[in-house]
């Protein structure tokens, strides 16, 4: 009894396998071709639709509640944007070559202010002096003209001013850029 308690274990796990291997097959003798089964011939057989059921007794609807619809983000995620869509950069126009420097005005004349800067947005005469001034998107340019030897005009100081101090001659070169495309445009 000791004995059969002991081997139990080995006897269901053989028993486990052999329910897994599948019909059996009967042995081939030596020498000769192995017979076709009857499952290899024809291919396995449809299963059998389901069985109808019967119509369940009818039950009474119980009103859902109506989940409220959520808004779309009017803005995606800009990470995951990214990786669906990479941004590609818009084609500019290359850039102008301008002087940014201010003192280049200096001992210019009005004719050449215009042409360079166009026309100032404020005149302020103080005596015998004039101070033009042209603003740009983040500075603004101060040129003081003092009459020369002979009565005209010129450049005898200049104040660029601006909130940031590496962004003034950046704007000033704007501003130019500017002027050249409305006069060429």
């Amino acid at each position: 009894m000791k004995r059969l308690v002991a081997c139990s274990p080995v006897l269901v796990l053989v028993l486990a396998l052999a329910a897994c291997g599948g019909a059996p097959q009967k042995p081939v003798a030596a020498g000769a071709a192995p017979a076709k089964t009857a499952s290899a011939a024809k291919p396995a057989p449809k299963p059998a639709p389901p069985a109808a059921t019967p119509p369940a007794a009818p039950e009474k609807a119980i009103p859902e509640k109506a989940a409220p619809e959520k808004e779309a983000p009017e803005t995606a995620n800009p990470l995951q944007s990214a990786a669906v869509t990479p941004e590609k950069p818009e084609p500019t126009e290359p850039e102008i070559p301008v002087d940014d420097d201010p003192a280049q005005f200096m001992n210019g004349g009005v004719a050449d202010l215009r042409e360079v800067l166009g026309d100032p947005v404020l005149i302020r005469r103080d005596g015998p002096a004039e101070v033009w001034q042209f603003q740009g998107d983040s500075c603004t340019l101060d040129l003081f003209l003092y009459p020369g030897d002979g009565g005209a005009l010129a450049v005898k100081h200049v104040d660029l001013r601006g909130d940031a101090p590496d962004e003034r001659r950046a704007c000033l070169a704007r501003m130019i850029r500017a002027r050249i495309v409305a006069a060429e445009g």
